[in-house]
């Protein structure tokens, strides 16, 4: 049975009906998903422009590592489920990609209905209630659409190795509140986590050291159950599971386009079979990108 969303609180505006802006009346994988992307890579805002305050939505990304992500699932996803048609655009400057939409009911939906608090959320943010009282599908979605956002899959040197074939998926956030909720999430799902409080980690995308508090997914057996369980939808996790599924490595320093022009050749990209299935629901929009395999 659907969850029905609590809506009441949702305020439309002229620009929302004039553009037939809607929100979801129910809680769906897409939209689990969406708010996993939001906690992850978004932001909801008061913004002022010469003519009046609007409420201001706005995610940012990789622009090399992420584009096809954001052209290919995040957008298609928001026309979905809010009926608004956005287009990306590069930050003069830095190595990010950016969707911005100024909309009162899908800032009100995520803020009143959803619960996710607006303006600066690093601090603050949580793990929505509906999002941990939901089905466990439901939360796979959520932790999906947070680990295409804010999460890194890489490969080590193990042992006396020279090839980088084990594997960790990891996470660092400011939030100490949310790197217990997101872990104890995983482990309640069977995965063995790692907290590792403190850290300074250089950020490539604004080119500055911050301090956070990591999460660590180490060894194939954690990778196999994401991938049976949680999946990715973004071809730069995809391609470097997909490659060290079928090489056993994923070499380091390789964009998403390389590999992806690695797995064209060997004719694995987009082909569904039994190691690589599709996810657990329709993709969103037609791409070969979007096969978000699960083992």
């Amino acid at each position: 049975m659907k969850l029905r969303l609590d809506n009441s609180h949702v305020v439309f505006n002229y620009w929302d009906k004039n553009r037939g802006i809607t929100v979801p009346r129910y809680l769906s994988r897409e939209l689990s998903e969406d708010i996993g992307i939001h906690v992850g890579d978004g932001c909801a805002h008061r913004g002022h422009d010469r003519r009046q305050t609007r409420n201001q939505i706005e995610y940012y990304g990789h622009s090399s590592e992420d584009r096809i992500y954001y052209e290919e699932v995040v957008i298609p996803l928001k026309k979905k489920l809010y009926g608004i048609c956005l287009t990306l655009k590069y930050v003069k400057g830095e190595n990010s990609i950016r969707l911005s939409f100024s909309s009162s009911a899908v800032a009100s939906f995520l803020n009143k209905t959803v619960g996710i608090p607006l303006g600066k959320k690093t601090n603050v943010v949580r793990i929505p209630k509906l999002i941990k009282e939901a089905s466990d599908e439901m939360q796979y979605s959520f932790l999906r659409g947070l680990a295409d956002t804010d999460f890194s899959l890489t490969f080590k040197v193990k042992r006396k190795s020279k090839l980088h074939t084990y594997p960790v998926i990891s996470a660092g956030f400011a939030n100490k509140t949310l790197v217990r909720e997101v872990s104890l999430m995983l482990r309640k799902h069977g995965f063995k986590v790692t907290e590792v409080p403190d850290m300074e980690q250089f950020d490539n995308m604004y080119g500055k050291y911050r301090t956070i508090h990591g999460i660590y997914l180490n060894g194939k057996k954690n990778l196999e159950k994401w991938m049976s369980k949680i999946g990715f939808s973004n071809a730069n996790h995809i391609t470097k599971y997909m490659i060290w599924k079928h090489f056993g490595f994923c070499p380091i320093r390789t964009d998403v386009e390389t590999r992806i022009r690695i797995l064209d050749g060997i004719g694995c990209f987009g082909i569904k079979n039994e190691k690589m299935g599709p996810m657990g629901f329709e993709p969103i929009c037609g791409s070969r990108t979007h096969c978000c395999a699960r083992a």
